[in-house]
Formats: C-alpha cells, structure tokens, sequence
C-alpha cells in the first residue's frame, strides 16, 4: 500500500489533487471548487497530463516486454 502514499503524495505536490482533512475543510473546498472553474479546470488538467504521461510510460515497457519475448530462445 505504500506505492498509493506516494502517489498521492506527488499527485498533491503536482496539483492534480487536494488533501482534505477535516470536515469543515471538505465543505469549504468543495464550495470553492463549484464557483471556480479556473481552479477545477487547473486540477483536471494536471491529472490529465499525469495520465497520459504514464499512459506513454506504460505503452513503452508493454512494447519493450513484448520486443524481449518475440525473440528466440536460445
């Protein structure tokens, strides 16, 4: 469980998600987020980009997997 600490930790360091801890904080951002489409849009954009980049990562070591088990064996 340790890899989803530190993701969301890098998810919150990067602007792609808010740690809410309380539940006046949660209410208070919510209301924020509703009038703010700037700051909604600034969060769905990061996570976007933080999506398509692992996309791409992933793409790459399923293809790199694939070039190494297509070879003959020896």
């Amino acid at each position: 469980m340790e890899n989803f600490q530190d993701i969301a930790e890098r998810m919150i360091k990067d602007g792609m998600a808010l740690q809410i801890n309380t539940d006046e904080a949660l209410a208070e951002t919510v209301v924020r987020l509703v009038s703010n489409a700037d700051e909604r849009k600034t969060l769905s954009d990061a996570a976007k980009n933080m999506t398509v980049s692992a996309q791409a990562s992933v793409t790459k070591t399923n293809s790199a997997i694939s070039d190494l088990l297509s070879r003959p064996t020896q």
